[in-house]
This record gives C-alpha cells, structure tokens and sequence, in this order.
C-alpha cells in the first residue's frame, strides 16, 4: 500500500482567491486615498486662510469698520499679503476689506486645481462678536467637497 505524504504549501486555487481579495480592496480603497490627499493639501488652504483671521479681526475691533481692513493697511494690523511666498498647495492670498481668499496651486492633483477658500466677516457693531462664514470653490462645487463648512 502506497502512503501519501502530505506537503506544506499553498495550492494555486488558495493563491488566486487572495490575490483576488486583494485587488478587490485595492480597487475600493484606492479612490479613497486619492480623496484624502486632497482633503489634506486643501488643508493648507485653509489654515494660511484662519492664520490671517487674527489680524483682520484686531482690525475691524480696533477702526469698528470693515472697510480699510485690507492688505497693508495704513494703520499696519494686517499684514502685507503681497509679501506672501507661494507654498506647495498655495498660490495667492488676497485680503480685501476683511475679506479673505486664498487661492489653492496647480500642483493639488484632480478638482482642486485653481479651487479657492474665503473667510468673509460679518460684523454689525463693537458690542457684537465678529461672525465668519466660510465659502469658497473647494468648499462648494469640489468633488470630493474638500472642507466642511459648518467646521472649518
């Protein structure tokens, strides 16, 4: 009688199933990736956009008015924007009567390229809190939307 010895290993059925499994997550997950890179470069938008809120909100407090709240104002609480050095995610910022827009680079891959950022103050009186509204082409019309309005 002929015995058998038994051989360790994988068959090729056992070895096509996991590459299977594999690729089918590397097809689900890999869009998602892809998703959060840009939620992450269009990050950087948005904190050198927060980063400039300071100076503008000392500015509307200190005149009690938006208007001259720009960029190099003459009373110098906000800062001179057109000093500002290009970032790997960054293009332009822009303040403009407290408003502020930053302007994401062509380097972020996808819908982000060109996308912009904008803080807008809203401001009634000295006694009321200064409230700011979030907009902006990344925000909005991105697909991914690349930041949540109602916490960013």
């Amino acid at each position: 009688m002929k015995t058998f010895k038994k051989t360790a290993g994988f068959s090729l059925i056992e070895l096509l199933v996991v590459i299977a499994i594999i690729g089918i997550l590397a097809v689900a997950l890999v869009p998602s990736f892809f998703t959060y890179i840009m939620r992450a470069k269009f990050q950087d938008v948005i904190n050198v956009a927060q980063g400039y809120k300071n100076a503008v909100a000392y500015c509307i407090m200190k005149n009690g008015k938006l208007a001259g709240c720009s960029s190099n104002s003459a009373d110098g609480t906000v800062p001179d924007v057109s000093k500002f050095a290009a970032t790997a995610n960054v293009a332009t910022v822009t303040i403009v009567d407290g408003v502020i827009k930053v302007t994401s680079t062509a380097t972020l891959p996808g819908p982000t390229t060109g996308t912009y950022y904008q803080l807008t103050p809203n401001f009634t009186d000295l006694n009321s809190p200064i409230i700011w509204s979030n907009s902006g082409s990344g925000c909005l019309t991105s697909v991914p939307q690349l930041c949540d309005l109602n916490n960013s």
